[in-house]
């Protein structure tokens, strides 16, 4: 009998050693495991066997993890380049200055010659323009010889956007000398070298492209710093002529530097079960290039990816709250500054007109875009955006709650003047779920004001209530109605009509369960509608664009994946006790909350700038909740019920110490 009850145990160790012995040999065992780098025979030591000395031979392993962040923590391209900045940052600013004016006289001189000889078009009124301006800076520079490094740490601007907003480390200008080496004759070089390179690109162009660059290898060697800089051009993609594409720039980088990081082992990557949806979703994205629109996808679904893979890598690198507060005080600059355009979008549409009377504003509401597609969109962000700033208001201190307090009113003014009801009604859900989660006595309050509004409305004159009514366009239009209702009847006889739809069909389960691939909807319209009425998605919600795209599975992840934030987040509030407020908790709550309201209404996923909103606002917040889970609000035993890492890869490697001499 005891031989029975100790033979189970035995045949699961032995298995678990087979399965790690299968992991230990495969490639990804080596990779992540062990891996004998060299079998060569060291020399240990020596000793006396027998009256005969004999030398001991060990071998010495490393892991192929280790070998390879070795390998790119001395690779000669980082050598080069933290060579080169470590030269510039050694110069002294008379160095620089000697180049700026060098280069400005020569964009000067030469434009002067082109008065009397011609060039061919070459210099133009802009190397003047900028010649001169080259030359303010050169004199400017050239009475200090500070080194360029003891500046940036000692207090300038642009050492301030360095060290303190994007996170670059300061160790190599720590130490800097205050005076400066003076490089004359490198400088002379590269200012005529940069100066003819002026006469083939524009100097502005020139000033982009550097500027690129250093942008470049900030976000590289940060990769947490393109995520503040994706969020803080989210609303400005589309504003300028060729920027579209910014926030997906961005967010490369940030992918880029992030797996740079990780095989040099600065940095970590777990995954918890808040995680996982967006792990099927990848698939599920990869899925929809099987779509039944005759168009090339591979363009979208590729953006889609980057996005679900963005969120995995945020929520692990936003892992200390400095980064936490400085990707929040990102989202709520851009959303005040993103408010600001569109005040002046609208001042711009309505002058334009010429002036007309105010009762027509609500007509020039479709102005108010920022850089999205239309108002709806714009008023999404702007949700989102109130979402992170109301929070803020009780959780800041009283000398310092002006400017959220002055934030909110803004970009709310904004989002009332979209003239997007479901807008206004996810502004007031917002401050009622944000009201009854902070403070529990407020609950009477907030019925009782809600019971007196309602009286009032059916006590105001029948006038009075149609005007109030109209103002809720989106949801009592009759035409928006029925579109709706066209858009139901096409997704149901998409899938069920008989001879045509899905079911009809030999992959029908299929289509049903992952649906009809990325813009099938748009692309099955003109067949399954019973109108003529062209196709736009704002006749549809999310959760029907969800179902005909994605399938079940689809609809099914979106709202696993909201069930799990709203559990994480009330835990960490269960965690977290009566005195202490976790605010991204509360913002937790009231962003899932208004997301869903929104989508029940609109579907706004279809713009690539909301999309990525969705995808990096979820990053911030999921971030911050594994953080407050591991901090240790709650025993063990709790830690265990409220998720531990479902699967965890972590290291870090040290460079080998030198010998001693």
């Amino acid at each position: 009998m005891k031989r029975e009850q100790h033979a189970f145990p035995r045949v699961l160790s032995r298995f678990s050693r087979l399965i790690y012995h299968i992991i230990a040999v495969s490639f990804i065992g080596k990779l992540f495991t062990s891996y004998t780098v060299c079998n060569e025979a060291v020399v240990g030591h020596s000793r006396l066997l027998g009256g005969k000395r004999e030398r001991i031979y060990t071998t010495r392993r490393y892991t192929l993890r280790r070998a390879i962040a070795c390998a790119m923590e001395q690779n000669l391209l980082s050598r080069i380049i933290r060579g080169l900045l470590l030269a510039l940052a050694l110069c002294s600013l008379r160095t620089f200055g000697f180049f700026f004016t060098v280069m400005g006289a020569t964009w000067t001189l030469l434009y002067g010659v082109s008065l009397f000889v011609s060039l061919g078009g070459a210099v133009t009124w802009v190397h003047l323009i900028s010649g001169a301006i080259s030359l303010t800076v050169g004199v400017i520079l050239f009475f200090s010889d500070q080194s360029f490094g003891y500046l940036l740490h000692r207090g300038s601007l642009l050492g301030f956007l360095l060290f303190r907003v994007l996170g670059v480390p300061d160790d190599m200008v720590k130490e800097m000398p205050v005076k400066g080496e003076a490089h004359y004759l490198i400088a002379s070089a590269m200012a005529l070298f940069v100066a003819a390179l002026g006469l083939l690109v524009a100097p502005f162009s020139l000033l982009q492209i550097a500027c690129s660059a250093a942008v470049i290898l900030v976000v590289l060697s940060v990769p947490e710093a393109g995520f503040l800089l994706a969020l803080f051009v989210l609303p400005f993609s589309g504003l300028l002529v060729g920027s579209d594409m910014l926030t997906v720039v961005f967010l490369i980088l940030m992918v880029v530097g992030y797996v740079g990081k990780f095989l040099r082992g600065n940095r970590s990557f777990s995954i918890e079960l808040q995680d996982l949806p967006m792990l099927v979703f990848i698939a599920i994205f990869l899925l929809s290039c099987s779509t039944v629109a005759r168009e090339s996808v591979w363009e979208a679904v590729l953006i889609e990816v980057l996005l679900a893979v963005s969120y995995l890598i945020a929520v692990n690198i936003l892992s200390t709250p400095n980064w936490m507060h400085a990707a929040r005080v990102s989202l709520s600059l851009s959303a005040v500054l993103a408010a600001g355009v569109g005040v002046g979008q609208l001042l711009f549409a309505w002058i334009t007109a010429g002036r007309p009377a105010l009762s027509t504003l609500p007509t020039f509401s479709s102005a108010i875009t920022a850089g999205f597609e239309n108002e709806v969109v714009f008023a999404f962000y702007l949700v989102v955006a109130i979402a992170f700033l109301l929070p803020q208001v009780p959780l800041t201190a009283k000398k310092h709650r002006a400017l959220p307090v002055l934030a909110i009113l803004l970009v709310s003014g904004v989002l009332i003047l979209t003239f997007v009801s479901v807008a206004w009604l996810c502004l007031a859900l917002i401050f009622v779920c944000f009201l009854l989660i902070y403070e529990y006595r407020s609950l009477l309050g907030i019925l009782f004001a809600g019971g007196a509004a309602t009286g009032a409305l059916f006590l105001i004159p029948q006038s009075w209530r149609n005007v109030f009514f109209g103002v809720f366009r989106d949801i009592t239009d009759p035409a928006v109605i029925a579109a709706r209702a066209g858009g139901r009847g096409v997704i149901s006889r998409m899938f069920f009509s008989g001879g045509e739809g899905f079911f009809s069909q030999r992959n029908g389960i299929w289509r049903f369960v992952f649906g009809g691939g990325h813009r099938s909807l748009a692309t099955l319209h003109p067949y399954f509608a019973l109108n003529s009425v062209v196709f736009s998605y704002s006749a549809y919600n999310l959760w029907q664009v969800l179902l005909a795209e994605y399938g079940v599975v689809g609809l099914a992840l979106v709202a696993i994946f909201f069930l799990l934030l709203f559990q994480n987040c009330f835990s960490v509030l269960a965690m977290s006790g009566e005195r202490e407020h976790p605010l991204f908790a509360y913002i937790g709550i009231v962003f899932a909350a208004a997301v869903i309201f929104f989508g029940s209404f609109h579907y706004t996923w279809y713009n690539r700038g909301a999309l990525a909103l969705f995808f990096l606002a979820a990053a911030l917040i999921c971030a911050a909740m594994r953080y407050h889970r591991r901090r240790g609000h709650a025993s063990a035993s709790k830690q265990e019920e409220y998720g531990a890492p479902w699967a965890e890869t972590e290291y870090s490697v040290r460079a080998p110490r030198a010998k001693k001499q």
